[in-house]
C-alpha cells in the first residue's frame, strides 16, 4: 500500500501551486476488467478477497481492507481478474462512481474496473482525485437496460496529474485531515447510539412493571386481531386502480400510514372482505419480517384492508389505550419479546394466536394515557437529538468531500516541508 512520506504539510494560498498537468486515465493507469467465476463451490471462500460495489461503497475514498466474499485460485483462473496493492477498483454499474484502494491484491467482479499504475506515482493522490469526480464518472455512464462506465469511457476521463512531490503533499495534507473530520464523524454516531440508548432506557422506565406477575396478555384485556385474507384468495381481476386501498408493511413507518397507497381492490371486493376492514383507532401490526413495527388508523384511514403481512388489532378500550399498546411496540424490548413468539423457519412472522398471547404491563387507564404522552415525547426528543446529530455529520462529511476536490484541483495549494 502506498504510505505517506515522513514530511508535514501546511495549506497555502492557491497562487502557489503550480504544475499541475492534465492527462487521460489511459495515462497513469492500466485498466482490468472484472468477472464473476460460476457458482461451483469450489470457485468460492478461498483466500482471494473478490470485490463488488457494494463492499466499494461504505469504503468510498478509501482504503478497501476486506471484501464480503472471497475467491479460490481456481474461481479467480477461470471467473475473474486480479489487481495488486495500491491499486484503485472503480464501481461502473450499480452504482457508478465507487472509488477504493486496494490493501492487498484483490479480484472483483465486473460491475467494476480496476487501475494499475503506470510508473510512479503517489496512488492516494489518485484515489481522492477520482473520489472527487463521482459526478464526472456518472456523467459517462452509457446504455439503455442498465447504465454503465465503459472501459473506454473511464480511460478517457482527463484528470489532473502534478509532480511525484506535490502528489505526496497533497495525500499526506488529505489523509490528516479526513483521518480527523471521519475521527469527528464517527463520534458523532456514536453520541446517535447513545441517545437511542438513553431513549430506551427512559421509555422502559415509564412503561412500568413488566414482571410476568405484573403483567396482561392482549386476550386477557379482550383485544381481537384479524390477518389480512390475501394472497392465493384473490384473483387477479379483484385488484383495480383507484378501488380500496390495501394495507401492507411498506405502508406502516413511524407510528403512521403512508397516504401513498399503490395496490387498490375492487369495491365489490372490499365489500366481501369486511371482517378486514379497518376502523378508526385500530392498530395495524407489520406481522413478517420486522415483526411489530406498527401504526394507527386513522379516520382518513377508516375503511381500508388490512394486508396479508399486517395484523388489524381492535382493543377493548376500557382495558387498553391503543396509544399504550403502540408506544410499548416502539420500545425495543417489548418488540424482542414480541419477536420470541414469532414463528417460521425462512421469515419470522406471528400469527393472531401468538400475537393476542402478548404481554403488557398491568396498568389503569389512566396510567396507561400518561405513559403514551410520556412515550410520544421522548421519542420527539429522540428524533430531534438524532436528527441534530445526523444533519452535523452532513456538513462535517460534506467539508470532507469539499476538502478533496480543493486539495487535487490545486485549488488550496499543499506546500511539503521537510
Amino acid at each position: 500500500m502506498s504510505n505517506a512520506v515522513s514530511k508535514q504539510s501546511t495549506a497555502l494560498p492557491a497562487s502557489t501551486s503550480g504544475g499541475q498537468t492534465r492527462v487521460q486515465v489511459r495515462r497513469v493507469f492500466r485498466i482490468v476488467n472484472g468477472g464473476t467465476p460460476t457458482a461451483e463451490p469450489e470457485n468460492w471462500g478461498g483466500d482471494v478477497p473478490w470485490a463488488t460495489p457494494a463492499d466499494l461503497g461504505p469504503e468510498h475514498g478509501r482504503v478497501l481492507k476486506a471484501t464480503a466474499r472471497t475467491l479460490t485460485r481456481l474461481g479467480l483462473v477461470t471467473g475473474s481478474a486480479i489487481v495488486p496493492e495500491s491499486s484503485l477498483i472503480v464501481s461502473t454499474r450499480a452504482p457508478i462512481g465507487y472509488v477504493a484502494e486496494v490493501g492487498q491484491a484483490t479480484a472483483f467482479n465486473q460491475g467494476c474496473r480496476g487501475l494499475v499504475p503506470i510508473g510512479v506515482i503517489d496512488t492516494r493522490y489518485f484515489r481522492y482525485q477520482l473520489a472527487a469526480l463521482t459526478h464526472e464518472l456518472v456523467s459517462r455512464g452509457q446504455g439503455s437496460t442498465f447504465v454503465e462506465l465503459s472501459t473506454e469511457g473511464l480511460a478517457n476521463t482527463e484528470i489532473l496529474r502534478p509532480p511525484l512531490a506535490a502528489q505526496r503533499a497533497i495525500a499526506d495534507f488529505l489523509d490528516v485531515e479526513t483521518a480527523r473530520i471521519d475521527a469527528l464523524v464517527g463520534r458523532k454516531r456514536r453520541m446517535i447510539g447513545l441517545v437511542g440508548e438513553r431513549i430506551e432506557s427512559r421509555l422502559m422506565r415509564s412503561a412500568g412493571d413488566w414482571r410476568q406477575r405484573n403483567t396482561i396478555s392482549l386476550r386477557q384485556a379482550q383485544t381481537t386481531a384479524v390477518t389480512g385474507p390475501f394472497g392465493t384468495q384473490l384473483a387477479a381481476s379483484e385488484y383495480v386502480a383507484g378501488g380500496t386501498p390495501v394495507i401492507n408493511p411498506t405502508h406502516i413507518s413511524g407510528g403512521t400510514l403512508s397516504p401513498e397507497i399503490d395496490v387498490t381492490v375492487a369495491p365489490a371486493t372490499a365489500a366481501r372482505l369486511v371482517r378486514h376492514r379497518l376502523s378508526a383507532g385500530d392498530i395495524v401490526l407489520v406481522r413478517k419480517g420486522d415483526v411489530g413495527r406498527s401504526a394507527m388508523v386513522e379516520s382518513s384511514n377508516e375503511g381500508w384492508i388490512c394486508g396479508s403481512d399486517s395484523i388489524a388489532v381492535r382493543c377493548n378500550r376500557s382495558m387498553i389505550d391503543n396509544r399504550f399498546l403502540i408506544g410499548l411496540l416502539s420500545i425495543e424490548y417489548f418488540r424482542q419479546q414480541l419477536q420470541a413468539t414469532s414463528t417460521g423457519a425462512m421469515v419470522a412472522s406471528v400469527n393472531e394466536s401468538t400475537l393476542l398471547a402478548f404481554r403488557v404491563p398491568r396498568r389503569s387507564l389512566a396510567e396507561q394515557r400518561t405513559c403514551a404522552t410520556e412515550f410520544a415525547r421522548l421519542h420527539t426528543e429522540g428524533a430531534e437529538l438524532h436528527g441534530k446529530l445526523a444533519q452535523q455529520i452532513e456538513l462535517l462529511q460534506e467539508h470532507r468531500q469539499a476538502l478533496i476536490t480543493a486539495a487535487v484541483t490545486g485549488q488550496l495549494a499543499i506546500l511539503s516541508t521537510p
